[in-house]
């Protein structure tokens, strides 16, 4: 049976292995124009290496709609500043996958997915959707999220060490990982101030269920649950 878990997660996050990256492995910045998915399947192909995921640095934003793409190799790509992602309506096929933000000078990002499907193949490919700092928000919609391993979508706010902010939310969605090594699925935000909201979205999966944040509220299979601190901090004084 599924175990809905309230559980804050460490900083470092692993998914499919992919965050185990050389810091010699090969980036592809961008010259602060747009990019779409078929230019990030290039380019992560291009940078990838034996044993180690391509990588790509986007420093304006990745914007896509009404298509379809695949990246075939594990990849990495970074959002530098406030370097953002919108999607709508697409279809991506893609090994294990890791988007999130990176350095810089913490300006708040944005990561929007709509009326979209994003799967990750292989068992050991996972999918996370990460952002640091306490303005960033992620919002997903009517799309479905599958990757064997596990699948993470944090905004945790944890850039300055505060662990403060940060905002998830999803809707009229899927999210699937279910293979019997799965690590589950994770969606939560900070535990100061952070917002997690999940409506009519399912989450399919024989591992763990963690969604936590400041102020929390998840329905799952017709259920509204407290997913907040609070709630959590509740549970475990009972």
């Amino acid at each position: 049976m599924k175990k809905l878990v309230a559980a804050l997660v460490g900083a470092c996050v692993i998914v499919g292995g992919v965050l185990a990256l050389s810091s010699t492995a090969a980036a592809a910045r961008d010259p602060r124009v747009p990019w779409n998915l078929a230019k990030v399947a290039a380019t992560c192909r291009a940078t990838a290496t034996n044993g180690g995921p391509g990588v790509v640095e986007i420093a304006s934003a990745l914007r896509d709609a009404n298509t379809t793409a695949v990246i075939d190799v594990p990849c990495i790509v970074h959002l530098v500043g406030s370097a953002s992602v919108s999607l709508a309506r697409v279809t991506l096929t893609t090994q294990t996958l890791n988007v999130y933000d990176r350095g810089g000078a913490g300006a708040p990002s944005a990561i929007s997915i709509a009326d979209s499907r994003i799967t990750a193949t292989g068992p050991g490919s996972g999918l996370l959707l990460e952002l640091d700092d306490a303005a960033d928000r992620i919002a997903v919609a009517g799309t479905t999220l599958d990757a064997p391993a596990g699948v993470m979508v944090r905004a945790a706010g944890t850039r300055d060490g505060d662990n403060r902010g940060g905002t998830v939310q999803i809707a009229r969605s899927t999210i699937r990982s279910t293979v019997a090594e799965s690590a589950g699925v994770t969606v939560i935000a900070a535990e100061t101030g952070g917002v997690v909201a999940l409506a009519e979205t399912g989450i399919v999966t024989p591992g763990d269920v963690t969604v936590l944040a400041d102020r929390c509220n998840a329905t799952l299979r017709g259920k509204v649950l407290d997913c907040s601190v609070a709630a959590l901090t509740r549970q475990l004084a009972g």
